[in-house]
């Protein structure tokens, strides 16, 4: 599992590319064949020479395939410029990863494998089917859903025809699970949990200023730390009444049409909780790899806690940036770029 992550680390750079689509396609075909021999291997083969000598390879075969295919999707949201927006699927990538490995013994189960297969399905249904709808948003995701349900059931309808009688045996564990995953993945869709792929956030800063120039957009900042960038937690020095920027970069795939959103919020600390104070849209064309750029501002802006959130027009995140504004009485030193 671990060479696989390596070998996708080095290898995979956008979920739209024809590279990166074959390969996902290659693990989703391998996967399920794999399923289908080792059910044939238990339930018809089982006293065939050949099988005897073939079949201990065949779970770790199924392990190397299916821990590829996680890991692509966690090298898709791990180039994720913020982890506010991905770390719930993370989490659950890294648990199924330990899983594959820490109780690899159990893979020889047919309800884990099946359960391991819808999953990625599942996730692999949501970030392609948009390519084709060239949209993104609930609609394509409920199809996914939808095409992922079929998608299965023909599969355990392959597994029938191999071996019926062991399926019988593991149909109801395999409908409990395969449903729990179902109704988590969708919770955590409308619970805006999930980062809406294919988009993907290359980059996100807060600047004093921001202007095109000459094909690329000149920032002036502070600067900030590794961590600070990441996990939030920046300070920037503004004099009252000054303005501050936001400039987002977002990849999106050529086929995909959609507005971004920059949802400005600020801490009540009377209320506590965030009000939101500026929500800006602008359209978007994909296609650029280090992804589309664009850019939010509130002249005036008052001293306080700040966050701006990048969204989808149905509210999914995407990534988002905290700050800290403290007004002062000299120009801070800036650090210029071009991005």
């Amino acid at each position: 599992m671990a060479v696989g992550f390596v070998l996708d680390s080095a290898g995979l750079k956008e979920i739209s590319g024809s590279l990166e689509t074959l390969l996902l396609y290659f693990y989703f075909f391998s996967a399920g064949i794999l399923i289908i021999l080792i059910h044939l291997s238990d339930a018809r083969w089982a006293g065939k020479r050949i099988v005897q000598i073939v079949r201990p390879w065949l779970p770790i075969t199924f392990q190397f395939i299916i821990g590829s295919w996680y890991s692509a999707f966690l090298v898709f949201y791990s180039h994720s410029a913020s982890l506010s927006a991905s770390w719930p699927f993370l989490i659950i990538l890294f648990i199924l990863f330990a899983g594959t490995e820490i109780f690899h013994r159990y893979q020889d189960r047919l309800v884990f494998q099946n359960a391991l297969y819808f999953f990625a399905i599942f996730s692999f249904a949501t970030s392609q089917l948009p390519l084709f709808l060239g949209t993104i948003g609930t609609v394509p995701f409920l199809l996914s859903g939808l095409a992922s349900v079929l998608i299965f059931a023909f599969f355990l309808w392959l597994l029938y025809v191999a071996g019926p009688a062991r399926l019988k045996l593991a149909k109801n564990r395999i409908i409990v699970a395969v449903s729990s995953i179902f109704i988590v993945i969708n919770v955590f869709y409308f619970a805006h949990l999930l980062p809406p792929l294919p988009l993907i956030l290359r980059d996100i800063g807060v600047y004093h200023s921001v202007s095109p120039h000459g094909g690329a957009y000149a920032v002036a900042g502070e600067g900030s730390s590794f961590l600070s960038h990441f996990l939030g937690g920046e300070t920037v020095h503004i004099q009252k009444g000054g303005t501050a920027f936001v400039f987002s970069s977002v990849f999106t795939p050529i086929a995909i049409k959609t507005n971004l959103i920059h949802r400005w919020q600020q801490w009540d600390t009377h209320a506590r909780a965030w009000e939101t104070r500026s929500v800006i849209t602008f359209p978007v064309s994909g296609g650029r790899d280090e992804g589309y750029r664009g850019f939010s501002e509130i002249p005036g802006i008052p001293e306080g806690e700040w966050r701006v959130s990048v969204e989808t027009p149905d509210g999914a995140l995407i990534g988002q940036i905290s700050f800290t504004v403290i007004y002062t009485s000299e120009e801070p030193e800036l650090v210029h770029n071009s991005l």
